[in-house]
């Protein structure tokens, strides 16, 4: 009894053609002959596969399905029947780091990571003798390759593009081994200590520049602000002067004004009082007369009186 079969490949990427083996009437026999003799014990000849486990099925040491063995108990003609067997579950190869040269010479450190399955467990198995270590070097190889052709600048901003377009190249490059290449990822980018140094520096400076940029822009608004406002202070200062001259001119305008409409008050009243006097002669005199006592009242030895003899006669004559 040969097993259970599966259907075949679980992801089909290519066309696949399976020829069955051609057995001689020899390799028969000695199935029937084999069988016949380990019949007592063919019940306990078997090979067990575990559920994430494809197995392909030798006789003779070929081929003898197209499907694969899928997981569970299997029974086999001893010393005729072999199973080779492969796991199935998606593995994670860790690309060691290596050095790159890129477009502009510069010696580059990368780390990677890829994501592979096997999707036919016979050209996995009977394809290529070791499907892990080929996937490995060809993703170191290839790596080189790809970021050989792009600055480092470059590999910095495309770094997704990079790890598809590498993804893509991996993966037709793998398809005859049934390996399918769910994705790549480039981990790190490092440049050697020397020059990592220089280019830290380098940005250091370019940091301080823009910093030195900043605070000139700064210090040139503030400049440009106090500017402003001291014109502004300026321009509302002149405002207030004028303001206030234009004020105190008002001012001297009314005291003015004030002054001359006192005076034309105070020559109104002499007039009117000059008018009174003139119709009154006698008051005039008896003002003179009181103004002389009020003269000759003062500590002086002597006193001029002027006095008009017209006026004296007009005084003695008065009643």
């Amino acid at each position: 009894m040969e097993g259970k079969l599966t259907d075949g490949p679980a992801q089909p990427k290519a066309s696949y053609t399976f020829e069955p083996p051609d057995f001689s009437v020899c390799e028969h026999a000695v199935c029937c002959f084999m069988g016949l003799i380990t019949l007592p014990c063919f019940c306990f000849h078997c090979q067990t596969l575990l559920d994430y486990e494809r197995g392909v099925l030798l006789r003779h040491g070929r081929q003898v399905h197209a499907g694969t063995l899928a997981g569970g108990m299997h029974y086999l003609i001893p010393s005729v029947d072999t199973v080779m067997k492969i796991d199935v579950r998606e593995k994670i190869i860790d690309i060691p780091s290596q050095q790159v040269v890129t477009k502009e010479g510069l010696n580059l450190i990368v780390d990677g990571v890829l994501y592979y399955k096997v999707f036919d467990a016979s050209r996995a198995l009977l394809g290529v003798e070791r499907v892990t270590e080929s996937i490995e070097l060809i993703a170191q190889t290839k790596l080189r390759e790809i970021l050989a052709l792009h600055s480092y600048e470059e590999i910095q901003n495309q770094r997704l593009t990079l790890a598809r377009r590498l993804k893509k190249i991996l993966d037709d490059a793998s398809e005859p081994w049934g390996v399918d290449i769910n994705r790549v990822e480039l981990t790190d980018l490092k440049l050697p200590p020397a020059l990592q140094a220089a280019m830290n520096g380098e940005l250091e400076a370019k940091r301080r520049a823009v910093a030195d940029l900043v605070t000139a822009n700064s210090r040139r608004e503030v400049a440009m602000v106090q500017a402003e406002a001291a014109k502004q202070a300026s321009i509302i200062s002149a405002q207030g002067v004028a303001q206030g001259r234009v004020i105190q001119a008002n001012a001297l305008a009314q005291s003015k004004m004030l002054e001359a409409e006192g005076d034309r008050k105070a020559a109104d009243n002499f007039r009117n009082a000059a008018q009174k006097m003139a119709e009154a002669p006698l008051t005039v005199q008896l003002k003179y007369l009181q103004t002389l006592k009020d003269v000759g009242s003062t500590p002086n030895n002597s006193l001029m009186v002027p006095f008009q003899a017209d006026s004296l006669d007009k005084l003695l004559n008065v009643g």
